[in-house]
């Protein structure tokens, strides 16, 4: 027996709203996080001018037109180039390029073709950054994003060893260890030597 239309809508909507909930939470501990370690602020943002995700996302749902809302939003849904973001990470932490490459454990010519973008970087490469940089969490996730990568996720093993390092500062030569150690692939594509 099929549920009564009016039942139906109200099904849709509960899903919407927990789906709502879900998005919201997940951004919530996002910019708490980012808050913790950055001292104050949005860690979301993109700029001082710009809108928050959860702002963003909570315009996104009510908007009635998408047309209206993605051309009149253009300036806050569109990311940066990752050579211009990395390039803009390095000038905020009074740091030059080469420093992050040798600490990011990357080829030297093959991590200035990055930040020139001559070369696209495959996700582990946009880890190995992030220990380079000595990002927290939130900022790698971010890191991750404007590559257009996939995030860390703590359900996955590897990705869950990486969190872990990230989150308690180890540099790139320890996070290799600790994934050698736990037999997971080495970031970078090298795999344990048995």
């Amino acid at each position: 027996m099929s549920d009564h239309p009016a039942r139906t809508v109200q099904n849709e909507n509960v899903q919407n709203d927990r789906d709502l909930f879900y998005c919201l939470s997940f951004l919530q501990m996002i910019e708490y996080e980012s808050t913790k370690s950055t001292g104050g602020g949005s860690g979301t943002r993109m700029n001082q001018n710009s809108l928050s995700t959860e702002e963003l996302l909570s315009l996104l749902f009510k908007t009635p037109n998408l047309s209206y809302f993605l051309d009149g939003r253009s300036s806050d849904i569109t990311l940066p180039s990752f050579p211009e973001y990395i390039s803009s990470l390095c000038a905020a932490r009074q740091e030059v390029p080469e420093h992050i490459i040798q600490k990011s454990g990357l080829e030297k010519s093959f991590g200035h073709q990055l930040f020139n973008g001559r070369r696209t970087p495959s996700r582990d490469t946009v880890l190995q950054l992030a220990f380079g940089f000595s990002l927290s969490v939130p900022e790698a996730q971010e890191l991750l994003r404007v590559a257009r990568k996939s995030p860390l996720y703590p359900r996955v093993k590897r990705d869950a060893a990486i969190l872990y390092c990230l989150y308690h500062g180890f540099a790139f030569v320890d996070s290799q260890i600790i994934l050698h150690d736990l037999d997971l692939p080495l970031l970078g594509g090298g795999r344990k030597n048995d």
